[in-house]
């Protein structure tokens, strides 16, 4: 038996019954196992630190680096940043020493996943689907032949999870620059003077993509 169908519904059916789905395919209404947790992927962080130290009585100098990179459960999606850090101590003279310590991290973020009620947020799509709809299916006609957003249920603005993930884009770029330099001077053996001074400043850079005929941007959209 076939059931023709215009969209993705919220209704379970026979599995022995098919339906035409929103890109035109023949599709059973079998329970798709493992149907949500197919759709993420194994996340994870790896960080690599170097650091190299010296000084003596007078005087100590430490240097270190470190890498991190992430991949988001969410395919598509991750983060890197890399941190240099350096430090030092020197004693100037018998009453007088110097403290200093810089920091500089980059950060560098590939589609940050979309979250609240943005149409664009993975969830919404997934935790509405019913579970005798292949949320593969998603992935194989997200985009027509001309590279066109396919409507994939009647909620237009809820957006098919692949195309958010792999036709939209979104990158952010973060530096910052973090440190502090200190004075102190050994007035007496119960009184110092300390002077110090210190930098917290940053760039950020961000654009967001979203190709023609997205939903709720049709003529595309390009924000930074």
């Amino acid at each position: 038996m076939t059931l023709r169908a215009c969209g993705v519904g919220e209704v379970k059916w026979n599995p022995n019954l098919q339906f035409i789905s929103f890109d035109g395919q023949y599709r059973d209404y079998g329970v798709k196992k493992d149907n949500i947790e197919s759709f993420f992927r194994t996340g994870y962080t790896i960080q690599n630190t170097i650091s190299l130290s010296g000084g003596n009585e007078s005087a100590n100098l430490l240097f270190s680096a470190s890498d991190v990179k992430m991949e988001d459960i969410v395919p598509n999606s991750g983060l890197r940043r890399n941190n240099f850090t350096l430090k030092g101590y020197m004693k100037m003279w018998e009453k007088l020493t110097l403290d200093a310590k810089v920091n500089f991290t980059i950060e560098d973020v590939d589609n940050r996943p979309y979250l609240g009620y943005s149409g664009a947020n993975t969830a919404l799509a997934l935790l509405g689907l019913p579970g005798n709809i292949d949320q593969q299916w998603l992935q194989d006609s997200a985009t027509d032949a001309n590279g066109d957003y396919v409507f994939w249920n009647s909620a237009t603005r809820i957006i098919n999870p692949y195309y958010s993930l792999y036709n939209m884009k979104n990158e952010s770029k973060k530096n910052r620059v973090l440190g502090y330099a200190s004075l102190n001077y050994n007035i007496t053996d119960w009184l110092d003077f300390k002077f110090k001074s210190g930098i917290d400043t940053f760039t950020y850079d961000y654009y967001n993509y979203s190709p023609r005929t997205t939903p709720l941007a049709e003529w595309g959209k390009l924000t930074k």
